[in-house]
């Protein structure tokens, strides 16, 4: 549900046009949450509604020099010998300074350098 979608049918609560619980059943969203988000608008306008990330990067990005690191293992130690992202993960995840998801480790050596498809069973 974008802000627009919110600010409108937010409005049209207000305006007694719509139910919450006719609100509530069409976006499959918690009362809880429809009233939070008339709090939000009362409070601080329709700018209120908007993501408070947009523009910026996600809580839980990694730095650009972790990334830096990680790729440039996979392709000075593990890719001459014809380690697939999937055991380079399986053999790395547990020395790394902090988590890091086999999809993140997959997307990042994708964008240094094509990865085959069928380096997890799972994949095919």
């Amino acid at each position: 549900m974008n802000e627009i979608t919110e600010i409108t049918m937010i409005e049209q609560y207000l305006s007694g046009s719509v139910r919450l619980k006719e609100i509530c059943e069409r976006f499959k969203i918690h009362r809880a949450t429809v009233w939070r988000k008339i709090r939000r608008l009362r409070e601080g306008g329709r700018e209120a509604l908007v993501h408070r990330l947009r523009g910026r990067p996600s809580n839980n990005a990694k730095s650009s020099e972790f990334k830096a690191r990680v790729c440039g293992l996979y392709e000075a130690e593990y890719r001459p010998k014809d380690f697939t992202p999937w055991r380079f993960y399986r053999e790395v995840v547990r020395h790394l300074p902090e988590y890091l998801s086999y999809s993140t480790v997959r997307r990042w050596l994708r964008k240094t350098q094509p990865v085959e498809n069928n380096d997890l069973p799972g994949d095919r």
